[in-house]
């Protein structure tokens, strides 16, 4: 992929057999997540979606939603650049602990199975590494009832303003 190309897809898995990744990658997902039109980019760098383990590396904006969600299975994250806030519901949608993960603050962490969970990016994009079981399967993806599916922007808007109001800027 050239510098400043823009590729339209927001999932693309690594094709090349050698893996290293270099800042102008990483330049590049910043690129294409701000100028895809969908806010995201994701290399998934596993062979397909039927790969036992599943490792990817993405980018989101700060205009990014990522809707509250829960799976059947751990995933391990590494902040790679960025800033943003990892936070964990309750059933009830009830935050329960939220902290402030970047490359240099809590960068490595676990997300629990059938932990209600989200990240809030706040610097212009955030770029993490994920690691979590494969094989896909979107079943195993568990969405709640009290957060918006993200096609309503308004009551996106409504929810994150909710959280931003408790007690958002207290975290550890």
């Amino acid at each position: 992929m050239k510098s400043k190309k823009t590729v339209k897809e927001n999932v693309v898995f690594w094709k090349n057999e050698k893996l290293v990744i270099s800042s102008k990658t990483l330049k590049e997902m910043k690129y294409n997540a701000l100028h895809n039109g969908t806010n995201k980019f994701r290399y998934c760098f596993h062979e397909s979606e039927n790969s036992g383990i599943h490792e990817m590396l993405f980018t989101n904006t700060r205009d990014s939603y990522f809707r509250p969600h829960c799976h059947n299975d751990n995933e391990l994250q590494i902040v790679i650049s960025g800033k943003m806030y990892v936070i964990y519901f309750d059933d009830r949608g009830n935050v329960i602990e939220r902290f402030k993960a970047s490359k240099n603050k809590n960068n490595i962490y676990r997300i629990n199975k059938d932990q209600w969970h989200m990240n809030l990016p706040i610097s212009k994009t955030i770029t993490i590494f994920e690691v979590k079981q494969g094989p896909f399967n979107q079943d195993s993806n568990h969405y709640p009832d009290w957060a918006p599916d993200g096609r309503n922007k308004k009551a996106v808007r409504k929810f994150l303003a909710k959280i931003k109001r408790g007690k958002y800027e207290k975290t550890t």
